[in-house]
Protein backbone atom coordinates (compact mmCIF):
# COMPACT_ATOMS: atom_id res chain seq x y z
CA UNK A 1 0.00 0.00 0.00
CA UNK A 2 1.63 3.70 -0.90
CA UNK A 3 2.61 5.73 2.04
CA UNK A 4 0.79 9.02 2.41
CA UNK A 5 3.46 12.46 1.85
CA UNK A 6 1.56 14.69 4.13
CA UNK A 7 3.14 17.88 3.47
CA UNK A 8 2.27 22.01 2.67
CA UNK A 9 2.22 21.93 -1.59
CA UNK A 10 4.52 25.08 -0.70
CA UNK A 11 7.06 22.01 1.24
CA UNK A 12 6.73 20.19 -2.59
CA UNK A 13 7.76 23.62 -4.69
CA UNK A 14 10.44 25.41 -4.97
CA UNK A 15 8.94 29.07 -3.13
CA UNK A 16 9.32 31.53 -5.35
CA UNK A 17 7.03 33.87 -3.41
CA UNK A 18 5.84 34.69 0.24
CA UNK A 19 2.69 33.40 1.88
CA UNK A 20 1.59 29.76 3.51
CA UNK A 21 -0.77 27.86 0.86
CA UNK A 22 -3.09 26.00 1.89
CA UNK A 23 -1.63 21.83 3.24
CA UNK A 24 -2.49 18.73 1.34
CA UNK A 25 -1.39 15.54 0.99
CA UNK A 26 -1.16 13.00 -1.68
CA UNK A 27 0.67 9.64 -2.10
CA UNK A 28 4.20 9.87 -2.26
CA UNK A 29 4.21 6.57 -4.78
CA UNK A 30 0.89 6.86 -6.29
CA UNK A 31 -0.46 9.26 -8.65
CA UNK A 32 0.87 12.84 -8.34
CA UNK A 33 -0.94 15.90 -9.46
CA UNK A 34 0.16 18.08 -12.27
CA UNK A 35 -0.39 22.18 -12.76
CA UNK A 36 -3.27 21.32 -14.85
CA UNK A 37 -5.65 21.98 -11.69
CA UNK A 38 -4.22 25.35 -11.19
CA UNK A 39 -4.68 26.04 -14.90
CA UNK A 40 -8.41 25.32 -14.85
CA UNK A 41 -9.22 26.09 -11.31
CA UNK A 42 -8.08 29.76 -12.86
CA UNK A 43 -9.77 29.27 -16.20
CA UNK A 44 -13.29 29.12 -14.91
CA UNK A 45 -15.64 32.33 -13.32
CA UNK A 46 -18.36 31.17 -11.68
CA UNK A 47 -20.42 33.31 -9.41
CA UNK A 48 -21.17 33.53 -5.89
CA UNK A 49 -23.37 31.10 -5.00
CA UNK A 50 -23.09 28.90 -7.56
CA UNK A 51 -23.66 24.79 -7.39
CA UNK A 52 -20.31 23.73 -8.47
CA UNK A 53 -19.33 19.82 -9.38
CA UNK A 54 -15.61 19.13 -9.99
CA UNK A 55 -15.63 15.64 -11.62
CA UNK A 56 -12.57 13.36 -10.47
CA UNK A 57 -11.21 15.11 -7.60
CA UNK A 58 -8.48 13.30 -7.05
CA UNK A 59 -6.60 14.72 -3.61
CA UNK A 60 -9.36 17.44 -3.48
CA UNK A 61 -7.15 20.37 -5.14
CA UNK A 62 -9.56 21.82 -7.59
CA UNK A 63 -11.58 21.86 -4.80
CA UNK A 64 -9.43 23.45 -2.29
CA UNK A 65 -8.37 26.12 -5.15
CA UNK A 66 -11.75 26.88 -5.85
CA UNK A 67 -12.71 27.32 -2.23
CA UNK A 68 -9.65 29.66 -1.76
CA UNK A 69 -10.49 31.74 -4.65
CA UNK A 70 -14.05 31.97 -4.19
CA UNK A 71 -15.22 30.76 -0.71
CA UNK A 72 -19.57 31.96 -1.83
CA UNK A 73 -19.40 28.61 -3.61
CA UNK A 74 -21.40 25.26 -2.98
CA UNK A 75 -18.58 23.10 -4.00
CA UNK A 76 -19.17 18.98 -4.94
CA UNK A 77 -16.03 17.04 -6.08
CA UNK A 78 -16.85 13.15 -7.13
CA UNK A 79 -13.84 10.36 -7.13
CA UNK A 80 -14.15 6.87 -8.50
CA UNK A 81 -11.28 5.79 -6.23
CA UNK A 82 -11.85 5.17 -2.30
CA UNK A 83 -7.68 5.63 -1.50
CA UNK A 84 -7.54 9.08 -3.17
CA UNK A 85 -11.11 10.29 -1.61
CA UNK A 86 -9.59 9.52 1.30
CA UNK A 87 -7.06 11.75 0.84
CA UNK A 88 -9.21 14.78 -0.67
CA UNK A 89 -11.48 14.88 2.63
CA UNK A 90 -7.89 14.65 5.00
CA UNK A 91 -6.98 17.51 2.99
CA UNK A 92 -10.59 19.50 3.33
CA UNK A 93 -10.39 18.98 6.78
CA UNK A 94 -7.33 19.47 7.00
CA UNK A 95 -7.98 23.49 5.84
CA UNK A 96 -10.83 23.88 7.57
CA UNK A 97 -13.41 23.46 4.26
CA UNK A 98 -15.69 21.21 5.61
CA UNK A 99 -18.64 23.21 5.48
CA UNK A 100 -17.17 24.67 2.01
CA UNK A 101 -16.75 21.21 -0.23
CA UNK A 102 -18.57 17.91 0.01
CA UNK A 103 -16.93 15.07 -1.20
CA UNK A 104 -18.51 11.84 -2.59
CA UNK A 105 -17.06 8.27 -3.63
CA UNK A 106 -18.61 7.15 -6.64
CA UNK A 107 -18.90 6.12 -10.79
CA UNK A 108 -19.90 9.51 -12.22
CA UNK A 109 -21.33 8.02 -14.95
CA UNK A 110 -23.92 6.40 -12.58
CA UNK A 111 -27.26 8.03 -10.96
CA UNK A 112 -26.37 9.04 -7.72
CA UNK A 113 -29.33 10.73 -5.15
CA UNK A 114 -25.93 13.08 -3.47
CA UNK A 115 -25.42 14.73 -7.53
CA UNK A 116 -29.18 14.53 -8.74
CA UNK A 117 -31.02 16.11 -6.49
CA UNK A 118 -30.32 19.99 -7.70
CA UNK A 119 -28.74 20.53 -11.14
CA UNK A 120 -25.44 22.37 -10.86
CA UNK A 121 -24.17 25.80 -12.14
CA UNK A 122 -21.14 24.55 -12.82
CA UNK A 123 -19.37 20.94 -13.51
CA UNK A 124 -15.44 21.09 -14.32
CA UNK A 125 -12.98 18.52 -14.91
CA UNK A 126 -9.40 17.50 -15.58
CA UNK A 127 -10.33 13.67 -16.10
CA UNK A 128 -8.62 10.56 -17.71
CA UNK A 129 -6.88 11.83 -20.90
CA UNK A 130 -5.82 8.81 -22.36
CA UNK A 131 -7.51 6.79 -24.80
CA UNK A 132 -7.64 3.18 -24.60
CA UNK A 133 -5.37 1.73 -27.02
CA UNK A 134 -3.08 4.41 -26.87
CA UNK A 135 0.04 4.42 -25.03
CA UNK A 136 1.05 2.10 -22.26
CA UNK A 137 -1.27 1.55 -19.49
CA UNK A 138 0.21 2.01 -15.97
CA UNK A 139 0.90 -0.81 -14.06
CA UNK A 140 0.00 1.02 -10.71
CA UNK A 141 -4.08 0.71 -10.89
CA UNK A 142 -4.40 4.41 -9.27
CA UNK A 143 -2.14 5.82 -12.11
CA UNK A 144 -3.60 4.03 -14.89
CA UNK A 145 -7.43 4.78 -13.56
CA UNK A 146 -5.97 8.23 -13.22
CA UNK A 147 -4.42 9.04 -16.49
CA UNK A 148 -6.34 6.20 -19.06
CA UNK A 149 -9.85 5.86 -19.51
CA UNK A 150 -10.58 2.78 -17.74
CA UNK A 151 -13.86 4.24 -16.22
CA UNK A 152 -14.67 7.74 -18.26
CA UNK A 153 -13.93 8.62 -21.78
CA UNK A 154 -14.80 11.77 -22.90
CA UNK A 155 -18.40 11.17 -24.35
CA UNK A 156 -19.77 9.75 -21.55
CA UNK A 157 -18.00 12.63 -18.84
CA UNK A 158 -20.24 15.21 -21.31
CA UNK A 159 -22.89 12.94 -21.57
CA UNK A 160 -22.85 12.54 -17.66
CA UNK A 161 -22.44 16.59 -17.84
CA UNK A 162 -25.39 17.50 -19.57
CA UNK A 163 -27.81 15.64 -17.44
CA UNK A 164 -26.46 17.50 -14.32
CA UNK A 165 -26.15 21.10 -15.09
CA UNK A 166 -29.12 23.65 -15.45
CA UNK A 167 -29.98 24.97 -18.57
CA UNK A 168 -27.30 27.83 -19.31
CA UNK A 169 -25.50 26.26 -16.79
CA UNK A 170 -21.51 25.58 -17.97
CA UNK A 171 -18.73 22.98 -18.31
CA UNK A 172 -15.53 23.04 -17.69
CA UNK A 173 -12.44 21.20 -19.03
CA UNK A 174 -8.31 20.33 -19.65
CA UNK A 175 -7.63 17.91 -22.31
CA UNK A 176 -4.44 17.73 -23.99
CA UNK A 177 -4.85 19.45 -27.69
CA UNK A 178 -5.25 16.31 -29.29
CA UNK A 179 -8.81 15.72 -27.95
CA UNK A 180 -9.72 19.06 -29.12
CA UNK A 181 -12.03 18.74 -31.91
CA UNK A 182 -13.49 15.30 -30.10
CA UNK A 183 -14.75 17.86 -27.41
CA UNK A 184 -16.01 20.19 -29.22
CA UNK A 185 -18.13 17.45 -31.25
CA UNK A 186 -19.05 15.84 -28.54
CA UNK A 187 -20.02 19.08 -27.13
CA UNK A 188 -22.27 20.34 -29.84
CA UNK A 189 -23.61 16.98 -30.01
CA UNK A 190 -25.26 17.30 -26.17
CA UNK A 191 -26.43 20.82 -27.13
CA UNK A 192 -23.33 22.32 -24.91
CA UNK A 193 -22.27 25.12 -26.74
CA UNK A 194 -18.42 26.30 -26.47
CA UNK A 195 -18.15 29.71 -25.49
CA UNK A 196 -14.46 29.99 -24.10
CA UNK A 197 -11.31 28.29 -25.19
CA UNK A 198 -7.53 28.78 -24.02
CA UNK A 199 -4.34 27.33 -25.17
CA UNK A 200 -1.75 26.33 -23.08
CA UNK A 201 2.23 26.04 -24.40
CA UNK A 202 4.71 24.35 -22.26
CA UNK A 203 7.34 26.94 -23.25
CA UNK A 204 6.73 30.49 -25.50
CA UNK A 205 6.94 29.78 -29.17
CA UNK A 206 6.75 25.78 -28.82
CA UNK A 207 2.91 24.10 -30.22
CA UNK A 208 0.22 24.61 -27.59
CA UNK A 209 0.02 21.07 -25.34
CA UNK A 210 -3.17 21.62 -23.76
CA UNK A 211 -6.53 23.02 -24.07
CA UNK A 212 -9.02 25.14 -21.73
CA UNK A 213 -12.65 25.03 -22.67
CA UNK A 214 -15.65 26.05 -21.93
CA UNK A 215 -19.29 25.23 -22.76
CA UNK A 216 -22.94 26.34 -22.22
CA UNK A 217 -25.71 24.10 -22.30
CA UNK A 218 -28.34 25.08 -24.77
CA UNK A 219 -27.45 28.55 -25.07
CA UNK A 220 -24.98 29.36 -28.47
CA UNK A 221 -22.97 32.41 -27.48
CA UNK A 222 -20.13 33.30 -29.83
CA UNK A 223 -17.13 31.44 -28.78
CA UNK A 224 -14.28 33.69 -27.37
CA UNK A 225 -10.19 32.32 -28.17
CA UNK A 226 -8.24 33.81 -24.95
CA UNK A 227 -4.38 34.65 -25.43
CA UNK A 228 -2.27 31.15 -25.43
CA UNK A 229 -0.70 30.92 -21.74
CA UNK A 230 2.77 29.89 -22.09
CA UNK A 231 4.56 28.11 -18.51
CA UNK A 232 7.92 28.83 -19.43
CA UNK A 233 9.52 31.52 -21.44
CA UNK A 234 12.37 30.90 -24.14
CA UNK A 235 14.82 30.91 -21.64
CA UNK A 236 12.49 28.24 -19.62
CA UNK A 237 12.08 30.21 -16.78
CA UNK A 238 8.31 30.66 -15.13
CA UNK A 239 6.60 33.47 -17.19
CA UNK A 240 5.27 36.28 -15.65
CA UNK A 241 1.73 35.32 -16.33
CA UNK A 242 1.90 31.74 -14.84
CA UNK A 243 3.97 33.28 -11.83
CA UNK A 244 0.72 35.45 -11.49
CA UNK A 245 -1.62 32.88 -11.85
CA UNK A 246 0.04 30.47 -8.90
CA UNK A 247 0.25 33.96 -6.64
CA UNK A 248 -3.48 34.73 -7.41
CA UNK A 249 -3.73 31.16 -5.11
CA UNK A 250 -1.35 32.73 -2.55
CA UNK A 251 0.70 29.89 -4.02
CA UNK A 252 4.85 29.95 -4.19
CA UNK A 253 5.49 27.91 -7.66
CA UNK A 254 5.89 25.00 -9.61
CA UNK A 255 9.30 23.33 -10.37
CA UNK A 256 8.74 20.30 -12.39
CA UNK A 257 9.39 20.81 -16.17
CA UNK A 258 7.00 19.89 -18.67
Amino acid sequence: MASLSIKKISSIYQPTLPGEWPAAAQHSDGYRFSNEPFLLADFVRPRHGDRVLDVGSGSGVVPILLATRFPGLKITGVEIQKSLLDIARQNVRENGLENLIHLVHADFTQALPALDNEPFDLILGNPPHRKLGTGRINPDPGKAMARHELTLNLPGLIESAHARLKSGGKLALVYPLSRLEEARKEMLRRKIYPSRLRLVCGRTGKPPYVFLIEGIKGAQVPSVAESTLSIYNEAGIQTEEMKDLYASFNHPGWTHRL
